[in-house]
């Protein structure tokens, strides 16, 4: 969950650019790969549920705890899934639903999950379907796959449903405690729709003064859209607008040469300009606009920066209990950023600050053979992919600095060095879907069956170096 940001505009170039957007309730689908239980060292069969906590547990992680709606808006789908099978290999069409097909319940999972009457909108959701006949074929194969596999291991989510048909296998995930606030509406948690600064309240006649008297430069304006690149970065709109009114001679063409129209196509901007300024944003990086609105005015959404700089002349900032999560609640109800993010923390405090995959009991397969989307599209197979992510409430200003990996040679006894590997991180994504605190390493080759693996890596966060070592052993096939 995060604060209002302003919708983006798509980079109108000469050449199409596919741009690929993931929002809350859209999740990952795994394709032809080869607390619910309390008891989370059970692995039978049928017991999905059991064998997530297993994975769970050996990360450090809470366990899952079962959600019926979620299984029942999981099943739903998975209905949906096997009326209206899925002939492309875009992922995106296995989480959205075309209205009007058979067993339509919602585009989105976070609709889906709304039709069973799920009380938030905080649903994440992974899937796979192809040749994984059971649920410890399909877990391990999700688990393979780097997107998903951060799906199962999300510090934010801790309940889940599941349901299945043949080789269709849906996992929806939500967050237990939001699903609880959103049901109950407690009062601690609810969000003020006036102005606070401090211990001072503004009254009724206040707001509706307030309101009949805004400066411009507090209300947000949604005509201003950001600009997307094609690697991902969004460059803030109102630096577009300011491009717009006095676009600087070098960044234009007057001539022969590669561009891309902008300003609703009356300038033809330098390719190359551009493309630096997307790589090397600074301070035209793309800045979310926080805003509130009070009850006289709801309509109108004033910039939380200038109710802090208000606040601030008067003698305070403190603003936290007027800032609110807007739709995050089926039900309508307007969460307290302060109080949500102060139980969250207390939740997560006790979880680890990282997690590492595969884990030091984790029988680990020797290979990854790729998903959708495809974190390595240049290659068909690689080594089973080896990750670190952080904890989002602990950890801060992360930095990997060194990562290495090697094996036990089982005719010398010594360790011997893999030496190529691919990186993915938050600037090294192909699809834009890591975050700064996630981390993965693809060995290029399968690695050796029935092998004992050491991870030797550091890292920097919160201000301190750290060193990281464990081991791991893959299976003999």
């Amino acid at each position: 969950m995060g604060d209002n940001m302003l919708w983006v505009k798509p980079l109108s170039v000469l050449l199409m650019v596919v741009g690929l957007v993931i929002f809350i309730g859209l999740g990952l689908f795994n394709r032809n790969l080869s607390a619910a239980s309390d008891d989370s060292s059970s692995m039978a069969e049928e017991d999905p549920y059991g064998i997530l906590n297993h994975y769970r547990k050996l990360a450090g992680m809470p366990l899952f705890h079962h959600s019926e709606l979620l299984t029942e808006s999981a099943a739903n789908h998975v209905h949906y899934l096997n009326a209206n099978p899925v002939n492309s290999t875009d992922y995106l069409d296995y989480h959205h639903q075309l209205p009007g097909r058979i067993g339509f319940t919602g585009v989105k999972p976070s609709d889906r999950a709304l039709h069973v009457g799920y009380p938030s909108r905080k649903v994440s959701e992974n899937i796979s379907t192809g040749s994984a006949t059971s649920y410890s074929g399909s877990i391990s194969s999700l688990m393979s796959a780097i997107y998903h596999r951060f799906g199962f291991l999300d510090f934010t989510v801790d309940e889940i449903g599941i349901a299945r048909d043949d080789t269709i296998f849906v996992y929806d995930m939500g967050n237990r405690q939001l699903s609880r606030i959103c049901t109950d509406k407690p009062e601690y948690f609810a969000a003020r729709s006036y102005l606070r600064c401090g211990d001072y309240l503004l009254n009724r006649d206040d707001e509706a003064y307030l309101c009949r008297n805004l400066p411009d430069d507090a209300i947000v304006d949604d005509s201003v859209k950001g600009l997307k690149c094609a690697n991902g970065t969004v460059i803030d709109g109102r630096f577009i607008r300011r491009f717009c009114e006095s676009p600087p001679e070098d960044a234009l063409l007057h001539g022969p040469g590669s561009y891309y129209f902008l300003c609703d196509d009356r300038y033809k901007v330098k390719k190359d300009w551009l493309d630096s300024l997307c790589r090397h944003p600074g301070v035209a990086a793309y800045r979310p606009v926080r805003y509130f609105t009070l009850s006289a005015c709801p309509e109108i959404k004033i910039r939380s920066e200038w109710r802090e700089d208000l606040c601030a002349k008067a003698g305070t900032s403190n603003m936290d209990e007027a800032s609110f999560y807007p739709d995050i609640c089926h039900t309508g109800f307007l969460i307290s950023v302060s109080r949500w993010e102060e139980s969250e923390w207390e939740r997560l405090a006790v979880a680890p600050d990282y997690v590492v995959w595969p884990a030091r009991d984790y029988p680990t397969p020797t290979r990854f053979t790729g998903e959708f989307p495809d974190p390595l599209p240049d290659l068909e197979v690689t080594g089973y992919p080896i990750s670190v992510h952080f904890n989002p409430y602990t950890a801060e200003d992360i930095r990997m600095d060194s990562f290495s990996l090697h094996y036990l040679d089982s005719h010398s006894g010594q360790w011997m060095t893999v030496n190529d590997f691919s990186r993915l991180d938050h600037e090294h994504d192909p699809n834009n879907l890591f975050t700064p605190r996630q981390f993965a390493w693809f060995p290029i080759q399968p690695l050796y069956p029935g092998t004992t693996y050491r991870v030797d890596a550091s890292f920097t966060y919160n201000g301190k170096s750290e060193n990281l070592e464990w081991t791991f052993v893959t299976t003999k096939q």
